[in-house]
């Protein structure tokens, strides 16, 4: 699953839906920021591709949920 993921991640390889400029403004809009976020996401492709990273990773916390909660004291 890992592989499929990093094979979509870099599918585009320099054909990016993106525009530069608009990316460019997006930094300096972020430099100038004064609580920046720790992940800058820049477009609507990287967006999809984390949020299906998110929605497997909440899977599989979920599903090992009983196994992390028993190591509680």
């Amino acid at each position: 699953m890992r592989r499929e993921a990093l094979a979509k991640a870099f599918r585009f390889r320099g054909r990016q839906p993106g525009d530069p400029v608009k990316a460019a403004r997006a930094t300096l809009s972020l430099v100038e920021s004064d609580e920046p976020p720790s992940h800058l996401l820049l477009g609507s492709d990287a967006l999809g591709l984390v949020r299906e990273k998110l929605s497997l990773l909440g899977a599989e916390i979920n599903a090992w949920e009983a196994v992390t909660r028993s190591t509680d004291g």
